[in-house]
């Protein structure tokens, strides 16, 4: 693991690296055009009224300034809300680069403006092709929205297009065009140096990810054998040490997989990245396919929206994973309560992680719908009509969820417990907010809906308790039955294995006498799950001490009832 965090590391200084020698490239060669980025801040709008809207000319990609117009539906001011205004936009782009076509004189090139009345016109010379062009007419409600006066607004916007123009003729020359090509070509070879790369290390993450995954299915395959061996004659036996095991393996596995998963996710999100940054980066390189970089990185959006979700769900995973394994080993817990808390873990992780995820997606496609220009709230509140539409319509699914959420909440059961219920026994296999699974004795799976289930009875929780009564012939001495099975009992104890499964065991005295015998109870109280198997190991010792002693176990005495008078056999 550390030499995978040391590759990654290292990957990621190479990119950084190879980034900032693109830009010492890039920077070298023709002389940079002539900024507007700062130029053309004033002119975003720093007053927003609700009566007009505005739309922006751009040439060559970038934003020069805006212009505005009455809003015939009193909306707000919403870009490109109104067509009218946009085919303004358009047609004093057309303007522009017609006369960029055309070609001028940059060294006597002069854009200046005119002001009459409540507009400006914008005028183009150049000392020997143009002279007083008038490139567009510039109202006050333009000039309203920087906020600055008609005079200040269109001396500001002239300045603008003769820069925009410099620009763009520096950027048509074939010099500009062949450096910004290098530039370009080494972008790509760049982005496929950093490709290859990611390529690499997704490959043996790759490998060692199925490689944890033939593990984990061999030491499953190896626990599922023993316990096949261990139980192959005992149908009733209760395995719930073997379920721990196997379920912390199963953590354990899971959140090394997970781990390796969320790389695998960020090397994939990595190849998405860098061609899209390399995609972008060398179409705004030229002046003719600059109008793409927007492009380039808005519409693939779906496919962020949908690797980034999913990358964040991963994350997520193994977050909850990290919490949940130092929850169940915090040292304040008891090695029993360590225990159940993982049986717990193991039934509300996937629950918990599943909740996460479903989160996760709805906020992605809110942000979908948000980018796409949907209003939000309309569809929340159809969300909310329609759910509450459905919990009408499945009130059974709802008391499902809603019964699953207190079963985990309050502990009744967890996966791995042996239960029993509505007088249904089984073993939990497997369980979520509706419904819960059970594997009977005979290999059956039963799946019990949540709502439904009334009486639990849970045999592997905290200690179990059974009262085994042990019936003697009449004849035989009191005092010698209730020394042999308490020597049986001093004996089990003192077992390495049964001697730890048991909290408690007496003689609980003669609980009742006929003609054919009395019985006498013995009480066990043990770990979770082990009560039947210890009964049977008990009765084994018990047969063998009560031969050697000499005890009879009793004869049960039939009764016939006839007409005349009874008789006793």
């Amino acid at each position: 693991m550390l030499k995978t965090k040391r590759l990654l590391t290292s990957l990621l200084t190479c990119c950084f690296a190879l980034l900032l020698a693109v830009s010492a490239v890039s920077a070298v060669g023709a002389e940079p055009a002539p900024s507007l980025e700062n130029d053309t801040n004033p002119f975003l709008p720093t007053i927003q009224n609700g009566s007009m809207v505005y739309a922006p000319v751009k040439v060559d990609g970038h934003v020069l300034f805006l212009v505005a117009a009455e809003a015939s539906n009193g909306q707000g001011m919403t870009q490109g809300s109104m067509s009218p205004i946009e085919t303004r936009a358009q047609a004093i782009e057309k303007t522009l680069y017609k006369t960029i076509d055309r070609g001028f004189n940059a060294e006597m090139l002069k854009v200046s403006n005119k002001v009459e009345n409540k507009h400006a016109d914008i005028l183009l010379s150049d000392g020997k092709e143009y002279d007083n062009l008038s490139l567009l007419v510039y109202s006050e409600m333009d000039a309203r929205i920087s906020g600055y006066t008609l005079q200040e607004a269109s001396g500001y916007v002239a300045y603008i297009i003769y820069k925009a123009l410099l620009r763009a003729q520096m950027e048509r020359q074939s010099t500009y065009l062949w450096q910004q090509g290098l530039v370009s070509t080494g972008i790509l070879s760049i982005a496929i140096c950093i490709s290859l790369f990611l390529r690499f290390f997704q490959k043996r993450l790759t490998v060692r990810w199925r490689s944890l995954q033939a593990r984990q299915k061999d030491e499953m395959q190896k626990l599922l054998s023993v316990r096949n061996a261990v139980d192959s004659e005992d149908e009733d036996s209760d395995t719930s040490t073997f379920v721990n095991v196997m379920m912390s393996q199963q953590m354990v596995f899971d959140r090394i997989l997970n781990r390796y998963d969320l790389y695998r996710h960020l090397l994939q999100l990595g190849h998405v990245l860098v061609w899209l940054i390399g995609i972008a980066w060398i179409v705004g390189l030229f002046p003719y396919t600059r109008w793409l970089q927007v492009f380039a990185i808005q519409q693939p959006i779906l496919l962020g929206v949908f690797l980034g979700t999913n990358l964040a769900i991963k994350y997520s995973e193994v977050l909850i994973d990290r919490l949940l394994a130092k929850w169940t080993t915090r040292e304040s817990l008891t090695p029993e309560a360590t225990q159940r808390w993982s049986l717990r873990v193991s039934s509300f992780s996937p629950i918990l992680k599943l909740i996460v995820a479903i989160l996760l997606m709805g906020l992605a496609l809110l942000y979908v719908l948000y980018s796409f220009g949907i209003p939000l709230a309309p569809v929340l509140a159809g969300a909310g009509i329609l759910g509450f539409a459905i919990s009408l319509g499945s009130q059974t699914l709802v008391k499902d969820l809603i019964g699953g959420a207190l079963i985990l909440i309050e502990d009744q059961y967890a996966i791995g417990d042996v239960v029993n219920l509505n007088h249904v026994f089984g073993r939990v296999e497997n369980m979520n907010l509706r419904i819960t699974s059970l594997r009977s004795d005979e290999g059956s799976v039963i799946i019990i809906p949540n709502s439904d289930i009334r009486i639990v009875q849970n045999l592997s929780k905290d200690w179990s308790r059974v009262k085994l009564p042990i019936y003697i012939d009449y004849n035989t001495d009191i005092d010698d039955a209730c020394s042999a099975l308490q020597s049986v009992i001093d004996d089990i104890k003192k077992d390495e294995f049964w001697g730890s499964q048991i909290v408690e065991a007496e003689i609980r005295g003669m609980d009742a006498i006929d003609a054919g015998g009395f019985t006498i109870g013995v009480r066990f109280e043990t770990k979770p799950g082990v009560h039947r198997k210890l009964i049977k190991e008990y009765r084994r010792r018990m047969k063998l001490a009560f031969d050697r002693a000499g005890i009879k176990l009793g004869s049960p005495v039939t009764t016939i009832q006839s007409k005349s008078e009874p008789v006793m056999t």
